[in-house]
This record gives structure tokens, C-alpha cells and sequence, in this order.
């Protein structure tokens, strides 16, 4: 299994769907910048941990509101649901198909998520 840093590298690199992100560019651009700050403050975590150090209040306080903020914004492009996805996936540290083995509620929701980051 690859790190989640290895992954959201990989999915962050995908090709965008240049006419999607032109026309929707403005609807989620919130969205956008959550997911960017996002993605900053799992990696502090992520390396936190790896290091054996403490995270800190303040940023499990900051890691808390943005995906909060993440979770209540509705997205209108894929690129908006990547962002949404992006989250799933660290959340589930990378590893979709480990929603496979739970109710079909959440297998459904880790299939959505799956193909929404395939998307091109």
C-alpha cells in the first residue's frame, strides 16, 4: 500500500478537465483553497507522525475546521468532488477498497469516490 501522501501527490498530478475547471472555476474556488490548505495540514500530521513528534493542538484545532468547512461546502464541478474525494482517501489512509468490507452505504460512497478520482 502506498503512503497518503504518495497518493493525493499522484491524484493532485491527474490531467483536469480543462472545459470543467474554466466553467466551474468560480463556483468552487472556496472549495479549491480548502482543499489546498487541506492537503498542507495532513501532510504536517502525516509527518508528525511519522517523526514520533506531538501535532499540536492548534493544528488538530485548524485540521478540524477546514475539514468541517470541506464537508458543509456543496461542490459543483468534479474538480470540486476531487477535492471531496482527496479528503475520503486520507481519511481511509489511502486505502479505498478497506470501505469494502462495511455496509453498502459506505461501499457505495468509497465507489463514488473511486471513480470520481478517475476522472478525467
Amino acid at each position: 500500500m502506498h503512503s497518503r501522501r504518495f497518493i493525493l501527490a499522484q491524484l493532485a498530478s491527474a490531467p483536469i478537465d480543462r472545459t470543467t475547471a474554466q466553467a466551474g472555476c468560480l463556483a468552487d474556488t472556496k472549495l479549491f483553497a480548502l482543499g489546498i490548505k487541506f492537503e498542507v495540514l495532513a501532510d504536517q500530521i502525516d509527518r508528525a507522525i511519522e517523526a514520533g513528534l506531538d501535532i499540536g493542538w492548534e493544528i488538530l484545532h485548524e485540521f478540524d475546521s477546514v475539514e468541517s468547512a470541506i464537508l458543509a461546502m456543496p461542490a459543483k464541478t468534479i474538480d470540486g468532488l476531487r477535492v471531496k474525494a482527496r479528503v475520503a482517501l486520507w481519511a481511509l489512509l489511502g486505502d479505498f477498497d478497506s470501505a469494502d468490507q462495511s455496509s453498502t452505504d459506505k461501499r457505495m460512497m468509497a465507489s463514488i469516490a473511486r471513480d470520481i478520482l478517475k476522472v478525467t
